[in-house]
C-alpha cells in the first residue's frame, strides 16, 4: 500500500534539490492571496494612516488601547469604541519596523492591495528560508526537507502570511529564525560572525513584534537540551540571547507597552495569577491546533467550544506523545537530541503566546518544532508501514500525509477565499444600506443591537475607508447573541433589556473588559447626548440598562439602527410606555 512512497524520485528531494522545491512552494501558496484585498483590522490600521483617521485623538498603529481614561472616553465618545470598555484599558504593542513597512506600503501603494500581498509573499519566503537555514544545521538532509515542507504548508500559518494586519508576526519570526541559525552556526562550528549576527537577528525581531520571543526560546531549549559542551559553555552560549530579551522586556514595561485591565489579554508580569489560570486551557487549545487542526478560535464561538477544544488537544497532545514514545526506541541519538530541543522549544515559544486571544496564527514561532515533531514521526510510521505492516504506522502516515500535507496545501487557497468572501460579505452589509438618504454627519448613531462585532465597531471605519461620510457619534449599545426589549419609559429615557441572556457573553467583548473593576448596577457612561446607567447583571455582565437622552429620541439628533439580515434597519424610537422587540438574528 504505501511502497510508492519509497520510490527514488523522491529521495532525489533530499537535500539542495529539495530545499528548493520548498522555497518555491512557498510561494505558491501565497500566490491566490493577491486577490484577498482587505480585510477587518486592515480598515483600522487604513484609517489609522489616512489624512483624516477616524479615532479623535488618534491611536498609533497596534496601539488598540491606550490605557488613558480621558482617551478611551473620547473615544466612547465619537465612536466605535463601545460604552462599556474599562477606562483604563490598555493594549500597546512595540512593533515599529512593521509599522514602518505598513506606512510605506500605504505612502506607495495606495490603496491597491495586491501590491500590499507582493511585500507579504517576500516575507514568507524570507520565513522559509530561515526556518531552512535552522532545519538544515539540525536535521539530516531527508528528514529536514521534509520538516520544511511540513512547516511551509502548515495552515495555522496563513492568516499571518497573508493578511496585512498580522505580517508583523512573519517579520518578527523570520528574522528570529535567522538570529537562531546563526546562533547554531556560531554553537556548533565555533563560527565566530554567528554571535553578534544572531542578536542582530533577534534584535530585528523584536523589532518586527513581540512574537520574535517565541523563535528565542529554541536558544534556550538548544542550550540545555540540544548541545553538548559544558554546563559553563552552554551558559555562556544562551547569555547574550537572554540578556538581549531582558533588556527588550524592560524597555517594553518602561515604556508603557503591553496589556493591562483586559479580560482576554494578559500581562503575565503584573497578572501572573491571572496568566497561570488561563494558559494551560490555552496551550491545550493550540496543541491541539498543531497536531490534528483542532480550530483553537471554537473559544471565540461560545464558552462550551473552548472547553471542548481544550478536551481535544489534551487527547491530541498525548497521542502524540504515546507515538513519540512507540517511535523511541527505532531512534538513533541524533533525532533523540533534536527532538528533545525542538520539542522543548516549541514548548517554550508558545508561553509568551498563551497571553494574547487563542488562534492558531499564534503558533507560527511553535510550529517549527512542531513540524520537526511530525516529520520524525512520520518517518519512522512511514518505515514501521513497510517494514512490519503495522495498521497503525499506517494510520499515522494517512493522518500526516494527508492532514499536513494534502489538505495543509489545499487549505490556503481554501482560506484565501473564505477569508475573501467573508469579508465582502461583511462589508457588503455595512455599506449596503439607506443611510445615505440622511445627513449622517449631524446624526448621533445608536446601534442598539449588533449581531456580530465586526459590523459594532467597524461600521464607520469600513464606511471612511470606502470614502463614505462619518456620522457625528456612533454607538453600540449591545453585542449580545440575544434578542432585546427596547422600551420607551419617558419623554427622554429608555431602558433596553437583553432577554434570556445578558451583554459580555462573548470574548470579543470582554477584550477590553476588566475582571479587576467589573460593571455594577449604577454605574454609568456620559456619551455627550447620552447617558447609559447599568440597571442590573448578570453573572458577566449587565442585562438591562437606562438610556437617558439629551433630547427625545425621535427628535431628529438621533439614528436608531439594528442589525437583521445581514445589514443595518432603522428602528423608529416606541411611543411613551411602548416597546419594540428586536429579535437577534445573526444573517
Amino acid at each position: 500500500m504505501f511502497s510508492f512512497l519509497d520510490t527514488s524520485r523522491i529521495k532525489s528531494l533530499a537535500g539542495p534539490k529539495g530545499y528548493r522545491w520548498a522555497l518555491l512552494v512557498a510561494v505558491l501558496v501565497m500566490l491566490p492571496a493577491l486577490g484577498l484585498g482587505f480585510f477587518g483590522d486592515d480598515y483600522f490600521f487604513l484609517s489609522s494612516l489616512s489624512d483624516k483617521p477616524l479615532l479623535d485623538p488618534p491611536l498609533e498603529i497596534f496601539h488598540f488601547a491606550s490605557g488613558d481614561p480621558e482617551i478611551m472616553l473620547a473615544h466612547m465618545r465619537y465612536g466605535p469604541f463601545p460604552w462599556f470598555a474599562a477606562l483604563e484599558a490598555k493594549v500597546r504593542f512595540f512593533r515599529p519596523l512593521s509599522v514602518a513597512l505598513m506606512r510605506a506600503d500605504h505612502a506607495v501603494f495606495g490603496p491597491f492591495s495586491p501590491a500590499y500581498q507582493a511585500h507579504s509573499i517576500l516575507w514568507h519566503l524570507l520565513l522559509a528560508f530561515a526556518a531552512m537555514l535552522v532545519l538544515r544545521r539540525s536535521l539530516p538532509a531527508a528528514l529536514g526537507v521534509l520538516a520544511l515542507f511540513l512547516f511551509i504548508l502548515d495552515d495555522s500559518h496563513f492568516l499571518p502570511a497573508a493578511w496585512w494586519s498580522n505580517r508583523n508576526a512573519v517579520i518578527a519570526c523570520s528574522l528570529g529564525f535567522l538570529g537562531l541559525a546563526a546562533h547554531l552556526r556560531w554553537r556548533m562550528e565555533g563560527w565566530r560572525p554567528g554571535l553578534p549576527l544572531s542578536l542582530l537577528g533577534f534584535a530585528g525581531g523584536l523589532l518586527g513584534s513581540e512574537a520574535a520571543l517565541g523563535t528565542m526560546a529554541y536558544v534556550l531549549a538548544y542550550e540545555i537540551l540540544g548541545a553538548e559542551d559544558a554546563p559553563r559553555k552552554r551558559l555562556l552560549g544562551v547569555l547574550p540571547a537572554a540578556l538581549l530579551a531582558v533588556g527588550y522586556l524592560a524597555f517594553y514595561r518602561m515604556t508603557g507597552h503591553g496589556a493591562a485591565h483586559s479580560e482576554i489579554y494578559l500581562d503575565p508580569a503584573s497578572d501572573p495569577l491571572g496568566y497561570l489560570a488561563a494558559a494551560p486551557a490555552r496551550f491545550f487549545q493550540l496543541a491541539g491546533a498543531q497536531f490534528f487542526s483542532v480550530p483553537a478560535e471554537a473559544g471565540l464561538v461560545h464558552p462550551w467550544l473552548a472547553m471542548a477544544a481544550t478536551t481535544l488537544g489534551v487527547l491530541s497532545l498525548s497521542a502524540v506523545l504515546g507515538l513519540l514514545a512507540w517511535f523511541w526506541p527505532a531512534m538513533d541519538p541524533h533525532e533523540r537530541r533534536v527532538l528533545r530541543w525542538m520539542g522543548a522549544g516549541a514548548v517554550l515559544a508558545v508561553l509568551p503566546s498563551l497571553a494574547a486571544i487563542v488562534t492558531v496564527r499564534l503558533l507560527l514561532s511553535a510550529s517549527l518544532g512542531g513540524a520537526v515533531v511530525l516529520a520524525v514521526l512520520l518517518r519512522h510510521a512511514w518505515r514501521a508501514a513497510l517494514e512490519n505492516r503495522s495498521r497503525l504506522a499506517r494510520a499515522v502516515v494517512v493522518w500526516i500525509v494527508g492532514l499536513h500535507l494534502a489538505l495543509a496545501a489545499i487549505s490556503w487557497p481554501a482560506q484565501t477565499i473564505g477569508m475573501r468572501l467573508l469579508g465582502r460579505g461583511m462589508n457588503r452589509a455595512i455599506l449596503g444600506n439607506t443611510l445615505e438618504d440622511v445627513d449622517i454627519t449631524k446624526k448621533q448613531v445608536v446601534l442598539v443591537n449588533a449581531s456580530d462585532p465586526y459590523a459594532g465597531m467597524y461600521g464607520p471605519i469600513v464606511r471612511q475607508c470606502f470614502g463614505l461620510p462619518r456620522p457625528r457619534s456612533w454607538w453600540t449599545l449591545s453585542f449580545a447573541s440575544h434578542d432585546h426589549r427596547l422600551t420607551r419609559t419617558g419623554p427622554n429615557t429608555m431602558e433596553l433589556e437583553v432577554l434570556g441572556g445578558q451583554m459580555l457573553e462573548g470574548v470579543f467583548e470582554r477584550l477590553l473588559c476588566n475582571p479587576e473593576k467589573p460593571l455594577r448596577p449604577g454605574d454609568t457612561r456620559d456619551l455627550r447626548g447620552l447617558v447609559i446607567t447599568v440597571l442590573s447583571i448578570g453573572d458577566r455582565g449587565p442585562d438591562r440598562i437606562r438610556l437617558d437622552f439629551a433630547e427625545a429620541p425621535d427628535s431628529g439628533r438621533y439614528l436608531f439602527l439594528t442589525r437583521r439580515g445581514g445589514a443595518f434597519e432603522r428602528v423608529t424610537p416606541p411611543a411613551l410606555g411602548e416597546a419594540v422587540l428586536l429579535p437577534f438574528i445573526l444573517f
